[in-house]
């Protein structure tokens, strides 16, 4: 019987222990970040690339994969007004949710090096008017460009962003026939998924 309580009783310690380890870990990353924040921080990595925040203007840098949105943890996008986005040349993948609900960013331009756009990349960006796409960019994850003002102000049919099409808005008439133009080089996942409506 005294066996049996030790054993019940090491396996209770055993389990606060971990319990205790994993529940203090998200306060000391959110007080390395706090930390990081009154220090004055303005640069940090993601995925392969590196990044710097001056004065509401980001810069992404490197040779690669920009990686997704946790890698913004100090400063977050909808913590800062950023204002303009500079992605230098080399960088190849913009991440899931990189610039989700950037509210103030109003124009950006991807270098000829990206060739895809994660899920969300832009998503929510409300004051997104101009977006330049290369030719290079083959792939677009979903709903990337919806709710900016760039997609709110193309008109309903197949939306194309670069050489991708990307989505077909508005409704679409049963019986419809929609014609891929020439070069286009994907099709996104979701660009003839409908949601029913309430």
């Amino acid at each position: 019987m005294k066996k049996r309580i030790s054993r019940v009783l090491s396996l209770l310690l055993s389990l606060m222990i971990i319990v205790t380890a994993f529940t203090a870990l998200p306060v000391g990353v959110q007080a390395a970040e706090t930390d990081a924040q009154s220090a004055g921080a303005s640069g940090g990595t993601t995925g392969d690339c590196t990044w710097t925040l001056d004065d509401g203007v980001l810069t992404i840098s490197g040779n690669g994969a920009m990686g997704n949105y946790d890698v913004f943890s100090s400063p977050t996008p909808w913590e800062t007004d950023i204002t303009d986005v500079v992605i230098d040349n080399g960088v190849t993948h913009i991440g899931d949710m990189a610039f989700y609900c950037c509210t103030e960013l109003a124009g950006i331009t991807i270098p000829d090096s990206v060739t895809s756009i994660g899920d969300l990349a832009f998503y929510g960006c409300t004051e997104l008017t101009d977006i330049t796409i290369p030719d290079s960019v083959t792939t677009i994850g979903g709903y990337a460009l919806d709710d900016t003002a760039w997609y709110d102000n193309q008109p309903d049919g197949l939306v194309y962003a670069g050489k991708v099409a990307y989505k077909y808005k508005g409704e679409m008439p049963e019986g419809t026939s929609v014609e891929i133009a020439p070069g286009t080089k994907s099709i996104s996942d979701d660009a003839f998924r409908k949601f029913p409506t309430a």
